[in-house]
């Protein structure tokens, strides 16, 4: 099996703790503050029987470098992404949450920080599970995993062939498909309270044509700048947390 390695306290607390990863060696550097965080890594690396060792900050550097990235005195050795299948998010397979499910689709998001943005934003919505395309878009790399602040490993994330076809799917299951894009009705004056899929597009293209075309209704953010567009993580929270406020009154 291949493994790959996460830095960070609190996306290594995450991965730790995902039952669907497999954590194999676990470093943490020497005369370091010792916060609540890092105790409770350790404690899960104990429940886990993880291998656990104490090296220098050079070390870990020289031995870890992830391109700049702050590792916080923490980094975890593990298994590689478990993606989720479509089947285990559809509404039938969702227990306590089949009557009003919540997709967020990524058109072909390319930018490892936007991805882990909105998985971000997604978990803290209550988002059912995120779904992205296998090509011409970023995969859960070690970068998402630490931009999602862990978020990553408490929501399904499911990796498919065809994002078209997957609407199909959606569709036959009662799911209402709503694309965020511009020149559509006013987001705030659709229905979001229902079982839905709001669909993010490319940073750069928005919404491929054949995307739009299944949309049941497009949805336009209100602006007032001069700004030509929204980033796409920040157009991804704004509907996100829309739908969570009507399902919330």
């Amino acid at each position: 099996m291949s493994y790959e390695f996460v830095a960070g306290r609190y996306p290594v607390l995450s991965v730790i703790a995902n039952p669907r990863r497999e954590p194999r060696k676990l470093f943490f550097q020497t005369d370091l503050d010792w916060p609540p965080v890092m105790q409770e890594i350790k404690d899960w690396a104990e429940r886990r029987h993880v291998q656990f060792k104490e090296v220098s900050r050079i070390t870990l550097e020289k031995r870890f470098s992830q391109s700049g990235q702050k590792h916080q005195g923490v980094v975890l050795i593990t298994s590689p992404y478990p993606y989720a299948e479509l089947d285990e998010v559809l509404p039938t397979a969702v227990t306590g949450k089949a009557a009003n499910p919540l997709y967020l689709i990524l058109d072909h998001i390319q930018d490892p920080h936007n991805l882990g943005a909105l998985i971000r934003s997604a978990e803290l919505a209550g988002v059912t599970a995120v779904i992205i395309p296998k090509d011409r878009a970023c995969e859960v790399t070690t970068t998402v995993v630490k931009t999602s602040a862990g978020a990553s490993e408490l929501i399904p994330v499911c990796l498919v062939t065809n994002i078209n076809r997957t609407i199909d799917v959606l569709k036959e299951h009662g799911i209402c498909i709503i694309g965020v894009e511009t020149g559509g009705a006013t987001l705030y004056n659709l229905d979001l309270n229902q079982p839905l899929a709001l669909i993010i597009g490319n940073e750069n293209d928005g919404l491929k044509k054949l995307t739009m075309d299944k949309c049941d209704h497009l949805a336009e953010i209100p602006m007032h700048g001069r700004t030509a567009s929204l980033n796409a993580s920040v157009a991804g929270g704004i509907a996100m947390f829309e739908a969570a406020r009507q399902r919330s009154l």
